[in-house]
């Protein structure tokens, strides 16, 4: 209620504001490049702010892409698109996050490894990987998540299909030969 009883009212002045809050929407300016993969229909996810208003079913939840507005903003190169929330789920003027998939982007894999597979050269990571004539060469990489298994995920300083040395031993070194065993 933006007036009281007895306030001087102009034309176009709001009088109050009200909501139908039994299906509520999230209305998201996202780029326009990644608008050809949406379709509407489309199911998304979405973390809304539920945390702190106590809501139960905190995290992330399923939304549906309800409306793609037909023109993008030339200033800020967006389109605005609107989700629906689940009901009970939210409440008008709750901060939500849409997590929109970029088609664009390269799809990229990380090489997951064995733990036994790393050598540590003081605090720096690193992985034998072997080059063409099979002679190991310590490269460095940067570690990622561990996986239940016992497995290491490499995000970066090693590609998927490099062979390397699983297990490397104490003698193993840059410029040792798998077939002698030997360092040269």
């Amino acid at each position: 209620k933006f007036i009281e009883v007895g306030d001087t009212v102009q034309p176009g002045q709001p009088l109050l504001n009200f909501a139908d809050i039994e299906f509520l929407q999230v209305e998201v300016d996202i780029p326009a490049r990644l608008r050809p993969g949406l379709r509407e229909g489309m199911m998304l996810r979405a973390e809304l702010d539920v945390q702190a208003q106590g809501t139960v079913g905190a995290g992330a939840l399923p939304v549906r892409v309800a409306q793609i507005f037909p023109m993008a903003d030339p200033q800020r190169h967006t389109v605005k698109v609107k989700f629906d929330l689940p009901q009970g789920m939210a409440q008008p003027g709750m901060y939500a996050k849409v997590l929109v998939p970029d088609f664009n982007a390269p799809a990229r894999v990380n090489p997951v490894i064995p733990r036994s597979a790393i050598r540590f050269n003081g605090s720096l990571p690193g992985v034998y990987v072997l080059d063409e004539q099979g002679n190991p060469q310590l490269r460095l990489v940067r570690i990622g998540e561990p996986t239940p298994n016992g497995n290491v995920t490499i995000l970066s300083g090693l590609r998927a299909g490099e062979n390397i040395l699983t297990n490397p031993g104490p003698d193993v070194a840059t410029g040792w030969s798998r077939e002698s065993g030997k360092g040269r």
